[in-house]
């Protein structure tokens, strides 16, 4: 189960997540995709300093953002003066979070519908580094704007069957950097998924008024978690009449980690966290977490 995280600044500085589109099936390689990528983290970094998480500061970094990349991110750029430079930085993942190197994110300026023009060819494609799968692309101060009237001017996305996000730029002439991270699922599990991967207004009936399509478009593109019915420990959880309120995440214990997902129950609000130790997948614990 994927779980898809915003920094608290996104929707500040007005950057939209585009939904997938079966357009976007004809580009794969043999003439259909055979994986398609959804956004999974967007957050952002104020003046190259990613331990600057006050929430009053525009463009902080959050503590699960810092966590989860920073590291990572240190060994790809921590002897260059990149993080000097706001940029949006970029990254493709597998499931299990490995980073797909030679995966091409491509980024233009104007309208998010350029894409869809068969004789449109303003892409860049992003530097990736090939060892992290990290890439970069510096903004120049054409991208600055202002929030509060309108979105900055780029949209970036993975080649092939992806969601975009549309609107980064630099907000307000402040030296923030965007992080974009996809994750890389097989095409399977988007027929399985359906219709909540449904590509928003471009699924809905032609004669459906504009309020059911803009409707079915932000409900899509707002989904923050999506279940994977063949889990293990989704299963346990329904099957005690839970309901899962996280994604999957890893924890450490001494030489040990495990697999857990937060769960809570709709009746009660008890809360409990569900937990698999690595490589004994059916054995299924869960310790209480605490109640409304």
């Amino acid at each position: 189960m994927i779980a898809r995280r915003f920094g608290q600044w996104v929707h500040e500085f007005r950057f939209e997540v585009k939904p997938l589109d079966e357009r976007f099936r004809s580009m794969g390689p043999a003439g259909d995709a055979t994986q398609f990528y959804l956004i999974k983290d967007v957050f952002t970094m104020r003046d190259g300093d990613w331990r600057n998480d006050s929430r009053d500061v525009a463009g902080s970094t959050e503590a699960w953002a810092r966590d989860q990349y920073l590291n990572d991110w240190n060994q790809t750029f921590v002897a260059d003066v990149i993080d000097q430079h706001p940029h949006v930085f970029t990254r493709v993942e597998t499931a299990s979070g490995l980073p797909i190197r030679n995966k091409q994110v491509m980024a233009w300026t104007g309208r998010f519908e350029r894409v869809f023009e068969t004789d449109f060819q303003g892409y860049l494609d992003v530097e990736v580094d090939p060892t992290s799968g990290w890439g970069w692309l510096e903004m120049p101060e054409s991208s600055m704007y202002d929030p509060a009237l309108e979105q900055g001017p780029w949209c970036i996305k993975p080649r092939g069957f992806a969601e975009s996000i549309e609107g980064v730029g630099l907000p307000s002439m402040l030296g923030i950097s965007t992080f974009i991270v996809w994750v890389e699922l097989p095409i399977s599990e988007y027929r399985t998924l359906q219709p909540a991967f449904v590509g928003g207004a471009h699924h809905v009936a032609e004669d459906a008024d504009d309020f059911a399509a803009r409707l079915a478009d932000m409900a899509r593109v707002n989904q923050v978690v999506f279940f994977n019915r063949e889990a293990t420990i989704q299963q346990r959880i329904i099957k005690d009449g839970f309901v899962p309120c996280s994604g999957e995440f890893e924890v450490e214990h001494g030489a040990d980690r495990y697999v857990a997902q937060l769960a809570e129950s709709l009746q009660t609000g008890e809360q409990r966290a569900y937990y698999i130790k690595r490589n004994l997948w059916h054995q299924v614990h869960w310790l209480p977490v605490g109640a409304e």
